[in-house]
């Protein structure tokens, strides 16, 4: 008999702790009444919400060569790109940039007097970003990508574009320093959602 008890009790505490996960875990549905021998439901599909997970790749680093004059050399356009890895389109949503102690990131290095001051923007296609500013790309639809492995899966950055440069040095750029570090935002979906 004591058995018995014990077996309820486990039962009564599975069946609930079953409840509670159904409840957790299922995905709202919203029922019809139907009539006749007929009916439909609509299938639908959409990025996990909870999640929000978007598979993507950024470039590491973006390499840039001083000359004397301190004009900045960077990789080609096909080095700093963007690569969609997930299933579906995805979006570059907002660009923006921050500077790394000593550097002073600045629009012009030509019109302040600030030391270590650096100028470079990333241009994707018309869209020509200052890294000072950074920029909302949101509405844009030059920074829509497609699913994974489709023909515009991928996003590129022309660093050379606009002219960039480096005044008033105090640091030895005899080995390579972290000068900024450029974050991005994406989001599934196509500028049109946004």
């Amino acid at each position: 008999k004591k058995m018995k008890k014990i077996d309820l009790k486990m039962k009564a505490g599975v069946v609930a702790c079953a409840a509670v996960m159904s409840m957790t875990m299922a995905v709202p549905c919203a029922f019809a009444a139907v009539t006749g021998n007929n009916g439909t439901t609509d299938v639908t599909v959409q990025t996990d919400p909870v999640s929000t997970q978007c598979a993507w790749e950024a470039p590491t680093v973006i390499p840039f060569a001083a000359d004397a004059a301190g004009n900045l050399t960077g990789p080609s356009a096909d080095a700093v790109k963007i690569v969609n890895k997930s299933v579906f389109p995805i979006h570059v949503t907002n660009v923006t940039a921050a500077e790394q102690s000593p550097f002073k990131l600045v629009a012009d290095v030509t019109a302040g007097a600030d030391t270590n001051a650096i100028q470079f923007n990333l241009k994707n296609g018309a869209t020509d970003i200052a890294a000072a500013t950074g920029m909302n790309t949101a509405a844009l639809e030059n920074f829509d990508m497609g699913y994974a492995g489709s023909a515009n899966d991928n996003l590129t950055f022309d660093v050379n574009a606009t002219q960039g440069k480096i005044a008033r040095t105090t640091v030895d750029l005899s080995t390579a320093q972290k000068a900024a570090t450029v974050s991005w935002t994406v989001a599934a979906g196509s500028h049109a959602n946004a």
